[in-house]
């Protein structure tokens, strides 16, 4: 009897203990459900990853953000003010795997044809300035057009006859050249090849709609 007894108790502790497991396995199926239907698309963790790093490499003056649509898909890129101009700003492209990013000018002067897949870049300092025209083709950053102009190194300071500085123009002593895609051009030939290249009417930009990276990251996880 008492070995009948013993048996019974095995098979019931076997079978509460099978039971356990079942329903540990439920569970964590379950769960493992619950992370799959709340787990982000892969561009959305990957700008998001890329925001929190960025906000913790800049502890004291934050950067802010904001979302523009630039090439024909549904993933916006994401744009970065930078905190000075030193830093500069950055433009990152989703290419399916990762991103893309390039440099831009600190001050306003990245603007964007939306949807078009291209965009502008110009800025400069003390006389040096540029026009850089970039494409996204494949997801991948493709440089079109660069211009450049402004004081060359033999540039030659005009002088009178008694030796004093003549100003080119009203605002320079200094002849401005001229460059587009590694060529020499005039003033007017290097202002009608940008217009072709991009077209300013069409032109968007995301100064004033910037926004901090907590605000960037719920529209992110919005979209």
């Amino acid at each position: 009897m008492k070995h009948r007894h013993l048996i019974l108790m095995i098979i019931l502790g076997s079978l509460v203990a099978a039971t356990a497991g079942l329903l540990g396995c439920s569970l964590s199926s379950k769960e493992d459900t619950i992370a799959l239907t709340n787990a982000l698309p892969a561009w959305k963790q990957i700008y998001i990853d890329y925001i929190n790093e960025y906000e913790r490499e800049h502890d004291v003056v934050k950067p802010e953000y904001s979302l523009v649509y630039i090439n024909d898909d549904d993933i916006p890129e994401l744009f970065i003010q930078g905190v000075d101009r030193a830093e500069g700003s950055t433009l990152c492209v989703f290419d399916g795997d990762r991103l893309n990013a390039v440099y831009l000018e600190a001050d306003p002067g990245f603007s964007y044809i939306e949807r078009a897949s291209i965009f502008h870049d110009q800025g400069g300092h003390m006389d040096r300035y540029y026009d850089i025209v970039y494409r996204i083709q494949n997801n991948q950053i493709v440089t079109m057009h660069a211009g450049r102009f402004g004081w060359e190194d033999d540039t030659v300071i005009q002088v009178d006859e008694d030796g004093n500085v003549v100003k080119v123009d009203e605002y320079d002593y200094f002849l401005y050249y001229y460059f587009w895609n590694g060529t020499q051009v005039s003033e007017s030939e290097y202002a009608e090849n940008l217009r072709l290249a991009f077209d300013t009417a069409q032109a968007k930009h995301p100064y004033g709609k910037l926004y901090s990276a907590s605000e960037i990251i719920e529209q992110i996880k919005k979209l």
